[in-house]
This record gives C-alpha cells, sequence and structure tokens, in this order.
C-alpha cells in the first residue's frame, strides 16, 4: 500500500475563480455556495474570506476593494501582497464560474473524504464497529452538504 498522499487541490482554479468573482456579481453570487475550507491554499482562502466579508456587508466586491479589507485585516502581505493581487488580476475571468465551482467542492470533497478514511483507520484499532459506523454515517452526511 502506497503511503503517499495525494493532495486534492488546483491552484488556477482556485485564482480563477477568485478573479471572476471580483469581475462579475452573478458569479460572485453563485459562489457563495462555498466555504472558505474549500479552498486549498491558504493565501487563497484568505483573500476568498475578504471577499465574503465583503459580500455580506453588501459592500461592493473588485480586487481594489478586496485588497483594501485585506490591509486593513493586516493579511496583505500573508497572501503575498500586492504581487499576488496582481497575479489573480491577470488570471482573468471564465464565463465556467460553475465549472470553478464544481471543481473546488469535488477537490474539497475528496480531502474530507481522504481526512475521514485516515480517521477510520485510526479508531478501527481502538472502537468498537457500532461507534466507527456512527462516526462516518455522521461524518458523510458533513461531507455531503
Amino acid at each position: 500500500m502506497s503511503t503517499t498522499m495525494k493532495i486534492y487541490a488546483d491552484d488556477a482554479t482556485e485564482k480563477c475563480l477568485l478573479a471572476t468573482i471580483t469581475q462579475s456579481k452573478s458569479a460572485l453570487n453563485k459562489a457563495m455556495v462555498l466555504e472558505s475550507s474549500d479552498l486549498y491554499f491558504e493565501q487563497n482562502r484568505i483573500i476568498f474570506q475578504a471577499v465574503q466579508e465583503l459580500y455580506k456587508a453588501g459592500a461592493p466586491v473588485d480586487m481594489v476593494a478586496v485588497r483594501n479589507k485585506l490591509a486593513e485585516k493586516n493579511v496583505l502581505e500573508k497572501v503575498g501582497g500586492n504581487r499576488t493581487i496582481s497575479e489573480i488580476m491577470r488570471t482573468g475571468a471564465t464565463i465556467y464560474v460553475e465549472s470553478c465551482i464544481d471543481r473546488i467542492l469535488e477537490n474539497s470533497k475528496k480531502r474530507r473524504l481522504d481526512s475521514l478514511a485516515a480517521d477510520v483507520r485510526d479508531k478501527v484499532q481502538l472502537s468498537p464497529a457500532s461507534e466507527i459506523s456512527e462516526y462516518v454515517e455522521h461524518s458523510l452526511r458533513e461531507i455531503n452538504r
């Protein structure tokens, strides 16, 4: 059995999503089905959290507003500063935002399933089968939200 863990993530897709939702209100509305934890890369996750905060406050969501929000929260340098913001802007938007959302959700679900599988392997040695079954059922409901 291989011990190499595959990372289910796609930085280009996450950046494309961020570029798109800061240029299209329709795309932004669609992307609000995501949680920040669905994004794998920390920089992208932090930027998406800023987008969510602006969206929830009813503020305009564009890269300037996002950059300012990140600076206000003192996390602009943590995401790579203006260089990362510029990189996302250069990524360009896609008309296929649903495809980006689907890929991000699929990767997120795979990461959660992979984590669940590891947890179950650990629990098998220490817990009764009924307890493990309950844990798996509960976890699968959460994963399939």
